[in-house]
């Protein structure tokens, strides 16, 4: 499936130095210890400047992209009160009156959902997306405020799992058929994956799977004020309206976090708009340069890292005029995008390898164990887990490559029915193996280490962003 919507231009054209891009996938290479960009895309006046992927990464693979999902349920809102089905200043009991509503809710209104300015008390950001809390709609009705709606912005996925219930009962229709119908088919945009929750609700808050191209447009319809190719996609000052700040948030040094959130998206440095998703998915709108920065990527924290090389390398260095051509950096640059991907480690095969073939082996602090056969071309890894599903899969020695796997219960219930498993297998020392087997296009990654221990061998198991052993 190809998803092209823009024309590529070269850098200097848009007034974009080809060497300040090289210096920008420098930076982002230059991650800290474990975080890992998967790709980017950078425009500037509607046309696509420089585009990287990060192998086994590619143009064509829809991401994960987490609460970016919450942005579209925006617009679902947008749409509806264009459509006269509600008003920003309703009061959301009146659509769930079957709901026993907590007294200091009852003045509590759809733009205090849109903008996070419930008041409520409790955690912040509801992370369970499995059956629960985060679904729970009576529970949301029934969890008090503490301050006045609308004065303090608190983070929550349920505000948007209610919106987007909310759009789906005025509607009539699910909140994606709903969204293709006004959004995707009138961009010329096929319908993008989203993860239903299991009563057959679409979570609205995250789940959503997108190309970077795909979110590119999305943000450029944003920035051009709802108009894409010409047409009127988004109800006339919506755009304006969703990418504007409406509620502030007073914590020094936060960065780009303190700088408040808009409708279901979030304001940053720079006169900026984000469409943001956890562990560094963004779509960052810059209208005063008129410039677009998308990226997919693996971060645990420190999501302003990426932020900070886009402004200093690309934002405040544009400029507002043509560039001369600079051809020597233009092959650069296209050297430098043709062999990205993700770090992989080789090594020498060690003989240790047919000490460790056939052993059942401990998995430290988890209960689990495992069993490694095979050769020094590949193995196989079989976890066995009590009470749950295995894991199993072959990695070879010879970098990142596709492989057949089960990845048991580990992959978190908003990614769905998805993806490809890559896995490689080194040795980092001759007596300690270490195997890494990722579900692409997520960001689950499962790191094994193998190594001798007490005249026998003990392995150490580690899952970053998803369930645990």
């Amino acid at each position: 499936m190809s998803y092209k919507f823009f024309e590529r231009a070269a850098p200097e054209s848009c007034g974009v130095k080809a060497g300040d891009i090289s210096d920008l996938i420098d930076a982002l290479c230059d991650h800290p210890a474990g975080q890992e960009t998967h790709s980017f895309m950078l425009l500037r006046h509607g046309k696509v400047l420089s585009e990287g992927y990060f192998a086994p990464y590619s143009p064509d693979m829809p991401h994960t992209v987490y609460s970016i999902t919450k942005a579209f349920t925006g617009m679902a809102v947008g749409f509806l009160a264009d459509e006269g089905k509600l008003s920003l200043g309703d009061r959301i009991s009146e659509y769930f009156p079957e709901y026993e509503i907590h007294p200091t809710l009852g003045d509590l209104t759809i733009e205090h959902l849109l903008m996070m300015g419930t008041g409520q008390v409790g955690s912040a950001v509801v992370h369970d997306v499995s059956p629960g809390l985060s679904h729970d709609i009576a529970g949301f009705f029934m969890t008090p405020s503490d301050v006045p709606h609308g004065s303090e912005f608190r983070y929550q996925n349920r505000v948007s799992y209610v919106l987007a219930a909310l759009c789906e009962r005025l509607s009539g229709m699910s909140l994606m058929d709903y969204l293709d119908k006004k959004l995707f088919s009138p961009m010329g945009m096929e319908r993008p994956y989203a993860v239903k929750d299991p009563s057959g609700q679409y979570l609205g808050y995250s789940g959503m799977r997108l190309a970077p191209e795909q979110l590119a447009a999305v943000g450029q319809l944003l920035m051009d004020h709802g108009v894409w190719m010409g047409r009127q996609i988004l109800p006339r000052g919506w755009a304006d309206e969703q990418i504007a700040r409406h509620i502030g948030r007073d914590e020094p040094d936060m960065g780009d976090w303190s700088q408040g959130y808009c409708y279901q998206l979030w304001r940053g440095r720079h006169n900026t708009s984000r469409l943001c998703g956890a562990f560094g998915q963004m779509c960052v709108i810059a209208p005063d340069k008129d410039m677009l920065f998308v990226t997919n990527s693996g971060y645990d924290s420190d999501i302003q890292f990426i932020l900070d090389r886009f402004y200093e390398h690309i934002l405040t260095k544009c400029a507002d005029v043509p560039l001369p051509d600079d051809d020597e950096a233009d092959e650069a640059l296209k050297r430098k995008l043709t062999g990205l991907r993700l770090h992989q480690l080789y090594s020498s095969p060690s003989p240790e390898l047919y000490s460790i073939l056939g052993r059942e082996i401990q998995i430290k602090d988890s209960g689990a164990s495992v069993t490694v056969t095979g050769d020094r071309d590949a193995v196989s890894v079989h976890i066995r887990r009590p009470g749950k599903r295995d894991i199993v899969f072959d990695a070879g020695f010879n970098g990142m490559e596709k492989t057949n796997a089960d990845g048991g219960d580990i992959i978190p219930y908003e990614y769905g029915d998805v993806g490809d498993w890559y896995a490689s297998a080194w040795w980092k020392t001759q007596s300690r193996l270490a195997v890494t087997a990722r579900l692409v296009p997520t960001q689950v990654c499962l790191s094994l280490n193998i190594y001798p221990s007490g005249g026998g061998f003990e392995a150490e198991c580690s899952i970053r962003r998803g369930n645990q052993l």
